[in-house]
């Protein structure tokens, strides 16, 4: 009489062999990180790298935001400056409203972004209007 395994008893034990591999090399990299001094410093190292990447990828960001926001201080002072309190008035709304449109309307981070800087930019203005 020919013995035949099932379906389900072979996914079973292949399921064990995946398990107990997965977990025999938990085990080596365990045993090995402890033990071997130079893997350590090889982690050490790679650890560091990484740290130092996300910092200057953290440092390039802000760079690149504080440019932005230059930027919008820059076309802000080119456009000039309302004089009386209402036209001020009436020409914030106007450009938070289009600056909430551009947010509400776009999927897209980069014109999501364009409607923040050009809220950034009429803050900028009424800040430099108040001065004079």
């Amino acid at each position: 009489m020919a013995s035949s395994l099932k379906p389900s008893t072979i996914v079973a034990i292949t399921a064990g062999t995946i398990v107990t591999g997965l977990l025999a090399y938990a085990i080596y990299f365990d045993h090995r990180r402890r033990t071997d001094p130079n893997f350590r410093k090889e982690l050490k190292r790679e650890s560091k790298r990484q740290a130092r990447a996300a910092k200057e990828e953290a440092e390039a960001q802000g760079k690149e935001q504080k440019q932005a926001i230059r930027d919008a201080v820059a076309r802000a002072n080119e456009e000039g400056f309302p004089k009386d309190p209402e036209e001020v008035e009436s020409y914030f709304m106007q450009e938070v409203a289009q600056g909430e449109s551009l947010c509400q309307q776009s999927k897209y981070p980069v014109c999501k972004a364009h409607g923040e800087s050009r809220l950034a930019e009429e803050v900028a203005n009424i800040h430099r209007c108040r001065q004079y």
